[in-house]
């Protein structure tokens, strides 16, 4: 039941726009991306 409580309440807190607008913030952008992700290179 605790699983189903918590995500009520990250279903009300990503109706705030200003929460939303703070996640956004924090959202890596393309460039940022960790290298560690990027395909092997081929020699």
């Amino acid at each position: 039941m605790s699983d189903e409580r918590d995500s009520n309440v990250v279903e009300l807190l990503l109706r705030e726009p200003e929460i939303v607008a703070w996640l956004d913030d924090y959202r890596p952008e393309p460039d940022e991306v960790d290298s560690e992700d990027d395909p092997p290179q081929a020699a």
